[in-house]
């Protein structure tokens, strides 16, 4: 099972104003749990340390869920891991018996805290963020990680590990170390060239033997025709 930080996020108390082509101004302020995942508090015992508000067409501000609760999602084809839901609450947007506002977060190594983009707010009642950033990534293990080494060169090479999948892990730094690929490939490609000579040569000699010994051959043949046209001639 794949486990999160997002201590980092804590108490990021952040206004997301959205790129509206009305004359209209809707303003939305998140803030997550600030104790989410602590052994102090569970998800769903947050709910007076996170919110949701917004504010619609310059009225009163509404809340839009104040429970907050943590959804996994099976990510396979998508960065999409999980979902946090934000329901309940008072002062509710007009015309909305419940509210049901969630943040979908997508695993995103370089885009560090990142920030929540409005997705959907059609309806008041149940409205969508979007939110890409590392947090979001699981935290990397030692399963994850690869050994990667560069190409020798000049005797120095660079040595570095990477991570097989992406995940929330700390960054590593190349190093360089000393190397014999260098030596070791002339050495190969030399006794590669003395090889191929040796066959050569090899080949060369078994070709002439054999071209002797058919000479020889087709001399004994031609000795053996001559005798037997004579023996012919004399009958």
């Amino acid at each position: 099972m794949a486990t999160y930080d997002l201590t980092p996020l804590k108490q990021s108390i952040l206004t997301v104003i959205p790129n509206d082509e009305t004359e209209t101004q809707n303003v939305f302020q998140i803030n997550l749990c600030d104790k989410f995942a602590s052994v102090y508090c569970s998800s769903l015992e947050c709910s007076e340390n996170s919110f949701i508000f917004a504010q619609f067409d310059d009225q009163q501000p509404v809340t839009l869920g104040t429970w907050l609760d943590f959804r996994p999602v099976p990510a396979v084809f998508t960065d999409h891991t999980f979902d946090l839901t934000y329901t309940r609450g008072k002062n509710l947007p007009a015309g909305c018996q419940t509210v049901n506002t969630t943040i979908a977060f997508y695993c995103a190594v370089n885009e560090g805290k990142g920030f929540p983009q409005l997705k959907s707010y059609e309806q008041h009642c149940n409205i969508i963020f979007e939110w890409k950033t590392l947090y979001a990534c699981p935290i990397c293990t030692e399963s994850d990680m690869i050994d990667m080494v560069g190409p020798c060169k000049n005797g120095k090479r660079t040595r570095y590990s990477t991570y097989r999948n992406a995940c929330n892990g700390p960054a590593s730094y190349p190093t360089e170390e000393d190397c014999e690929d260098l030596e070791l490939e002339k050495s190969t490609v030399l006794l590669g060239v003395l090889i191929g000579a040796l066959l050569l040569i090899t080949g060369i000699g078994c070709a002439c033997y054999f071209f002797q010994q058919k000479r020889n051959i087709e001399a004994k043949y031609e000795i053996l025709r001559n005798e037997v046209q004579e023996e012919e001639q004399v009958l």
